[in-house]
């Protein structure tokens, strides 16, 4: 676990892009359907920017298999006349597949931003961004504010938590349990809680033994010297209640906020 974790680098996640003293334009451009299953789409629509010598400094794509997929391409304009930037539009629009392109000027010099996707969803389901700021408001801030009445609510907004996402997750796995595994493992990364490693469990006895590496609420409350995980040992109790289809408590027994290197909790009935 400790090489993958090495492995992993961040995803900066952004719909702008800040360039101080760069003249940045957007371009916001609508794909037919039929676009997922064609290959070189993406060739022909970024071709128009490379053959007229206008770098790409950003571009984020939304498929969609089912109806119109739409992304975004982020160009650096600097130094050019800016009637290039328009006069792409009729090359872009003649792409095969390319059912609009609206042009996206900067906000203000160096300031660049797609007005146009809204809401944001991950798989099927509207979510929200919590930066560090806010969910350091949300966890580390509130917890010192009211004490340990508001431990006990993370707890509890966890246990929720992770009982609708095992729902979610057995939608696709079934009831399979290490498909289960498999995917909850994947996908609790990619929600960025941390990345799991479930070392064992058993079904008869209704126990488990999870590793957390990299805790986002943890990493709150570093050289605090004892555990500090109530929302997320709150998501595994629901997960795990779920999966073993029998109320259990997560104990935490190792915390990176003590100076250990993962958190680690023990999962067995109530």
């Amino acid at each position: 676990m400790k090489r993958e974790l090495k492995k992993c680098v961040p995803f900066n996640f952004q719909w702008f892009v800040w360039l101080p003293g760069r003249v940045v334009y957007g371009f916001h451009f609508v794909l037919d359907a039929r676009a997922f299953y064609r290959p070189g789409i993406l060739e022909r629509i970024t071709k128009v920017f490379s053959v007229n010598g206008v770098p790409i400094v950003h571009y984020a794509i939304s498929f969609n298999p089912k109806t119109e997929s739409h992304g975004v391409i982020f160009a650096d304009f600097t130094g050019l006349d800016l009637t290039v930037a328009y006069e792409l539009l009729p090359t872009l629009r003649q792409v095969q597949y390319v059912v609009d392109v609206k042009i996206i000027p900067p906000l203000f010099e160096g300031f660049t931003i797609d007005p146009y996707f809204f809401p944001l969803i991950v798989g099927d389901e509207r979510a929200i961004l919590f930066l560090r700021r806010n969910y350091v408001a949300f966890d580390k801030v509130l917890r010192e504010k009211i004490g340990t009445a508001y431990e006990v609510m993370l707890y509890l907004a966890g246990f929720e938590i992770g009982q609708s996402a095992f729902k979610a997750h057995r939608k696709i796995a079934g009831d399979d349990p290490e498909r289960l595994i498999k995917i909850t493992q994947a996908l609790y990364k990619q929600v960025a809680y941390g990345i799991m490693e479930i070392k064992w469990y058993d079904m008869d006895r209704c126990e488990a033994m999870v590793r957390i590496y990299d805790n986002f609420e943890c990493e709150l409350f570093k050289e605090t010297d004892k555990p500090a995980s109530h929302f997320i040992r709150g998501t595994m109790a629901g997960w795990f209640s779920a999966f073993f289809n029998k109320e259990v408590i997560a104990i935490e027994t190792k915390c990176i906020a003590k100076g250990d290197p993962y958190c680690q909790f023990i999962i067995k009935p109530k």
